[in-house]
């Protein structure tokens, strides 16, 4: 249904370094439509930080409305697309990294966790800043030092890690949530997660993702309810009708193949479940998107 770009292939460019790139967003206009104005998703995180203009930004059938100030996070594999109005006085920053390129350095796994998985999870994506907020100064830094003629990965990755932890103290400022779990929760959360994204479409139960997670059903439920607020029975269902979603507006699959193919074992049930989540029926939903 979407190619899964990688930072070059999003870019159609060689970059310095595959896994890593910054530039401002007054420099949009030479990167290929797939890159930001039709839908797409791509193995990598995408942040928005707006200094001046506005935007408006879709993320799986979500609409943000972006404007100066803003910092706009993109995770890994969400759809997403800007609208084709967007201001053409956009000032700020892009930055583009892998999950990877963390990894393999001296930042925290659980910091970027914390700031895209937690905050999206119990907020959204975008996140109000100070007109002068040290982000701006230390996204000032990384953009000059990937701009010198030898590009030195240790000063990015140091100055990459100071940038995302001035994020998570915007967020905990904004949200007035400290996100205080343990190493061990945050772990279990991120396999939780991963296992949901590859099996969202099977028949698993709560003792089935306890036991890959390798802790109780009583200690899952808790977290899930910890973090998310929610139930394991609501995040299956939501991920499997939001897979749906993408399916009826970019695929040509009927609705009963949709239904089988996101773990619907009767389409009948599907279009009532469906129905009951976003109050139309599947066939006017596409019928809907068809029309935008």
């Amino acid at each position: 249904m979407f190619t899964a770009y990688s930072i070059e292939d999003f870019v159609g460019q060689k970059l310095k370094h595959k896994d890593f790139l910054i530039h401002r967003l007054e420099n949009l206009d030479y990167l290929p439509p797939q890159s930001i104005k039709t839908p797409h998703k791509h193995l990598f995180y995408e942040i928005y930080l707006l200094k001046e203009g506005s935007a408006i930004h879709n993320v799986d059938f979500n609409t943000f409305h972006i404007k100066n100030n803003n910092l706009f996070i993109i995770n890994e594999e969400q759809v997403h697309h800007l609208e084709k109005n967007v201001s053409q006085e956009l000032k700020g920053y892009r930055i583009l990294f892998t999950k990877d390129f963390i990894n393999n350095s001296l930042i925290p796994s659980n910091l970027l966790f914390e700031i895209v998985y937690l905050h999206n999870i119990r907020y959204q994506p975008l996140i109000s800043i100070a007109e002068h907020s040290e982000l701006y100064t230390y996204a000032h830094l990384l953009l000059s030092e990937y701009n010198q003629q030898t590009l030195s990965l240790e000063n990015i990755k140091a100055l990459l890690f100071l940038f995302l932890n001035e994020v998570k103290r915007n967020i905990i400022s904004d949200t007035n949530d400290d996100f205080i779990y343990t190493n061990n929760q945050i772990r279990s959360y991120k396999l939780f997660l991963d296992l949901v994204e590859t099996n969202y479409y099977k028949d698993l139960s709560l003792e089935d993702y306890a036991k890959r997670v390798n802790i109780s059903t009583r200690q899952l439920s808790r977290m899930i309810k910890l973090i998310s607020n929610t139930t394991l029975n609501t995040i299956i269902l939501n991920r499997r009708l939001l897979q749906s979603k993408r399916l009826l507006k970019h695929s040509d699959l009927s609705i009963s193949e949709i239904a089988y193919e996101v773990g619907f074992l009767e389409p009948s049930y599907f279009c009532k479940v469906f129905k009951k989540n976003n109050g139309v029926t599947p066939f006017q939903f596409r019928k809907e998107q068809n029309v935008l």
